[in-house]
């Protein structure tokens, strides 16, 4: 606390953006492996996705 040096070493910010990055798009791949499925969850929240999820996807309309 309060030596002047820097807050963390510089390892310690590249490897803490690293897992960022790889959780970013871990979560892209899987919301967009669940639209693949037919479920609406982009943009949703996560405890608005749990909810989704309880649910069967929605179906495509079809012209009529």
């Amino acid at each position: 606390i309060g030596n002047g040096g820097p807050a963390m070493s510089d390892d310690r910010v590249a490897s803490r953006k690293s897992k960022h990055d790889k959780l970013v798009r871990l979560k892209d791949m899987a919301i967009t492996a669940l639209e693949r499925r037919g479920y609406e969850v982009r943009g949703k929240t996560t405890s608005q996705i749990r909810e989704v999820l309880r649910h069967h996807p929605t179906k495509p309309r079809t012209a009529a």
